[in-house]
This record gives structure tokens, C-alpha cells and sequence, in this order.
């Protein structure tokens, strides 16, 4: 037998010893069809003396052995709730028609940041991007939603094919305006543009990609770009 104690998940911790409430609920409907009165646990306290580890991302704890020593003093303090205060104070359940973050191909800093904000479905990303929420995360980094949920949008669909037909540039109040036309051209992701290297601004629609440069000159060089599902493309300018 292990004589060292194990760390555990508070989480898990929470989730067991509630699951444990909910049979003790059960048997007691059960109970109440034979007994007009019963005792049910009401409140539940437990005062735990644990060992707290950190890993960076999730928090774990140790109970303390007998007569050691600078344990923490952890106090959990459970109450019951109705079913209706749940359906009033928590959202719907994700439906077929949902994804789950963890199933939409976005970077897992990305998915990691929206966990965090309480963001658990593209449902929950669309109505914040209809509201234009923006929000700055720890690392110093932005979300925009309504982006995101475009972007989420791209990679949920079937994968296509950019076609490029035709390049165009000409002058545009002292810069330089690039106007490319094809076909299924909004697949393209537009922050993934470079120009010779550099990243360039683009507006595109899906038969349109339309880039404004500063220099007022022809730009000559390679337009390098990906679609939202990853795949590497690149069109020459002369």
C-alpha cells in the first residue's frame, strides 16, 4: 500500500461528493413513498487541512498526514438548490446544431483564453460578436468575437479552394491599390496576407481581395497567404 497521500483535483473533489448528494436524494424519494417524514443532510460542511500545489494551469491538493505540520485550511461549505434556480441562473445545453470549442480547429491558446472568459461553444462566441464585444486577455492580447466567430464560421465549412483569375494594380491617393478576383476568395484568412515579407491589410469577399499599400508604386513581389482550414498559397505581382 502507497503510504504517501495522493493530490487530487478540487474539481473532481466537488464533482464526486455532489454525485454522492445526488443518490442520497434518490433513495430518499425513493424512502418518502413508504415515509410520510424523513431526514434528509441539509448543509454540509467539511474543514480539510491540504497541501496546495500549482502547475500553472490547474490547482491540486494534498491532505495533510497526521501531526504534519503548515497544512492549509480549506473550508467547503454546501447548500442545496432547486431545480429552478438552476434553469434560471445557468444556459441551455448545447444542442447537435453547437460545437463545443474544444471542437472547432482553432489554436489551443485561443480555446484556453475563452475557457477562461466562461466561453465554452461557438454559440457563446457568436452572441458576443454580434455585440461587438472585444476583450484583452492576460498575455496582452485581444479577442475580437466578431472576427472569431467569422473565422470560426470558415473552418466549420467544407474546405475550398481559392481560385485567382486576375491581379490589378493601380494608383489610389498616393498609394497603391491591389485588386485580385476569383472565386471562393473568403476562405482566405486576410491577417495571414504578406507582401514581399510584410504583412499588408486586405478586404476580401468571396470574389474580391482588395489590399491597399502606402508607396505609391507597382508593387513586383509575392503575395503569400493561407485559407482558414491551413492550406499554403501564394500569388506573384508584376
Amino acid at each position: 500500500m502507497n503510504d504517501q497521500n495522493q493530490n487530487w483535483g478540487l474539481e473532481t473533489f466537488v464533482q464526486i461528493l455532489t454525485a454522492e448528494l445526488d443518490r442520497m436524494r434518490d433513495v430518499l424519494r425513493v424512502k418518502s413513498v413508504n415515509r410520510p417524514l424523513t431526514y434528509s443532510v441539509q448543509d454540509v460542511k467539511l474543514d480539510l487541512n491540504v497541501f496546495p500545489d500549482f502547475d500553472g494551469e490547474k490547482v491540486s491538493f494534498r491532505t495533510a498526514r497526521p501531526n504534519e505540520t503548515g497544512a492549509s485550511k480549506l473550508a467547503l461549505q454546501l447548500g442545496s438548490i432547486t431545480d429552478r434556480i438552476v434553469d434560471e441562473t445557468t444556459r441551455p445545453p448545447l444542442t447537435g446544431a453547437d460545437k463545443h470549442i474544444d471542437e472547432v480547429p482553432i489554436p489551443d491558446d485561443t480555446k484556453k483564453s475563452l475557457r477562461r472568459l466562461g466561453i465554452d461553444s461557438k454559440r457563446d462566441v457568436d452572441r458576443l460578436g454580434r455585440q461587438g464585444v472585444k476583450v484583452r486577455t492576460d498575455d496582452g492580447g485581444e479577442v475580437d468575437f466578431a472576427r472569431l466567430a467569422t473565422m470560426m464560421d470558415q473552418v466549420l465549412l467544407p474546405p475550398r479552394r481559392p481560385v485567382v483569375r486576375r491581379a490589378v494594380a493601380f494608383p489610389d491617393q498616393g498609394g497603391t491599390a491591389v485588386r485580385i478576383s476569383g472565386d471562393a476568395l473568403d476562405a482566405i484568412d486576410p491577417a495571414s496576407m504578406r507582401l514581399g515579407g510584410s504583412p499588408v491589410t486586405a478586404s476580401i469577399t468571396p470574389r474580391v481581395i482588395a489590399l491597399s499599400l502606402p508607396q505609391p508604386v507597382r508593387p513586383i513581389g509575392e503575395l503569400v497567404f493561407t485559407t482558414f482550414h491551413g492550406q499554403p498559397m501564394r500569388v506573384t505581382l508584376e
